[in-house]
């Protein structure tokens, strides 16, 4: 499905720009500001990832 490919790819992206020692779902609970759950549904693909 076409979202899910947008999805990976905006997650790839994002992992490219932060640094090599920080934890992807920290960044997104403090940018996005939501929970620990909701970011990792997100990260495995169940939630579609909205900005």
């Amino acid at each position: 499905m076409i979202t899910n490919k947008l999805n990976e790819g905006l997650i790839e992206a994002i992992k490219e720009k932060i640094p090599a020692n920080s934890n992807i779902a920290n960044v997104l609970m403090d940018n996005l500001f939501i929970g620990r759950e909701a970011v990792y549904r997100r990260l495995r693909g169940e939630v579609p990832l909205f900005l």
